[in-house]
């Protein structure tokens, strides 16, 4: 089990290699450790990189480091994904949209005086909306490694740990609750904090897989049912939608369904239980808020939040030819479905 040195060393020889590797034109004008170490050997680093807004080169930077990466001697546990790449303007915009405080920042290197960022938590109606993209994927996610049997202890306890933000921002955002009503949660962060022995038999660990996804579940619901207060009138055509290619939504539209069912066919994966909210959100983020009738607060958040999103899908395609490389957004969509329809957007 590596300790916290590990990780203080591992932030020095990212400089390290920044500086002697990365030619100047891949340079960062800033390294930034996002969040922190609470957990040695199950933590990972969450690592940011900011270029400034002209930069197009992310392919070739993002090439040269994951060879770093793949050949650090803790590189299992310290790099599980890639890192975020941001230009200067998203960056002063991130805290506002996403649930990345400026406390939370360790400034590896900056070139230059920091510029202003948006200070504390996002308001109470961004709160909601981060909470219902992310979470939506979430629960998407961690069904579909159940569907392809790729379930492990580490990340059970990365993406469990990962619910501590969602709850963050559910309480920003209104919604009455307290951990106490997710007892898989509970017992990730016990296992977390060495309150309780790892899990070691397969069983134990699909078990606390599947808790997780029951409490993520239980929390978008009421997530879901807070921001449904400010929504007077919503009437899409249909009662479901395309989340991806191969992933429907089913059932969007029925007023009794408290519980996640998952059918798989030759065609694909259908998920039925998650309501209406991701239809409407992907409606309003693509199709315009015609047919949508609601509160002026959330109308203006959703219209910041939609801008937002189209300035960092054509960031990523700026900086990697492809708008779902980098930092990717879950609009209430994902995947080539998300791809196909910011690109429609861009040439109609």
């Amino acid at each position: 089990m590596i300790g916290i040195e590990e990780y203080d060393e591992a932030l020095k020889e990212i400089n390290l290699f920044i500086e002697r590797e990365i030619p100047d034109t891949l340079q960062p004008k800033e390294i930034i450790r996002n969040g922190n170490i609470k957990t040695p050997g199950i933590s990972d680093l969450d690592i940011i990189f900011v270029f400034d807004n002209e930069f197009c080169l992310g392919d070739e930077f993002l090439s040269r480091y994951s060879k770093f990466t793949s050949n650090h001697q803790h590189g299992k546990t310290l790099f599980v994904h890639d890192p975020m790449l941001l230009n200067e303007s998203l960056l002063q915009e991130i805290g506002y949209f996403t649930l990345n405080p400026e406390k939370d920042f360790l400034f590896i290197r900056q070139k230059e005086k920091k510029k202003q960022m948006h200070k504390g938590y996002p308001n109470r109606h961004q709160s909601l909306l981060i909470s219902a993209e992310f979470m939506q994927f979430r629960i998407i996610q961690l069904i579909g490694q159940i569907l392809s049997k790729n379930i492990s202890l580490q990340g059970v306890l990365l993406r469990g740990h990962s619910f501590s933000h969602s709850l963050k921002l559910a309480v920003n955002g209104g919604v009455k609750t307290n951990s106490e009503e997710y007892p898989a949660f509970k017992e990730v962060e016990d296992i977390r904090e060495k309150q309780k022995p790892f899990p070691v038999k397969q069983a134990e660990i699909s078990n606390l897989h599947e808790g997780v996804i029951k409490d993520f579940y239980t929390l978008y619901r009421k997530i879901c049912s807070e921001i449904t207060k400010e929504v007077s009138h919503y009437n899409p055509q249909k009662n479901s939608y395309s989340y991806d290619y191969g992933l429907t939504i089913e059932n969007c539209l029925s007023q009794n369904k408290n519980n996640i069912s998952i059918n798989k066919s030759i065609d694909g994966v259908e998920i039925s239980g998650l309501g209406w909210i991701g239809m409407m959100l992907e409606d309003f983020y693509f199709r315009g808020n015609g047919s949508i009738l609601m509160e002026s607060k959330l109308n203006k958040e959703l219209n910041l939040r939609r801008k937002f999103h189209y300035r960092l899908l054509n960031w990523n395609k700026q900086a990697f030819g492809n708008p779902l490389s980098g930092l990717h957004p879950f609009p209430g969509i994902m995947g080539s479905k998300l791809k196909d329809n910011f690109l429609n957007l861009n040439t109609n």
